[in-house]
């Protein structure tokens, strides 16, 4: 979840722009050769994560890194 920032509202234009970028880089990350790389890092990701978690034998000193679970 992305939080809001305090300190500047987003203005109408960061909004277009950001939601344009968003929808345009989408559209083209699900076609083939992205999707195949997508798919191959999410996969090396969560090979290390259950390493990580086979060898603290699933503890951790904080709650900061179950977060991404």
């Amino acid at each position: 979840m992305v939080q809001e920032d305090l300190y500047t509202s987003p203005s109408l234009a960061k909004n277009l722009i950001f939601d344009g970028v968003h929808y345009l880089s989408e559209r083209v990350l699900r076609h083939w050769p992205f999707s195949k790389l997508r798919e191959q890092a999410l996969q090396e990701a969560m090979k290390l994560i259950h390493y990580e978690d086979e060898n603290t034998r699933y503890m951790t000193h904080a709650s900061i890194e179950k977060v991404f679970l």
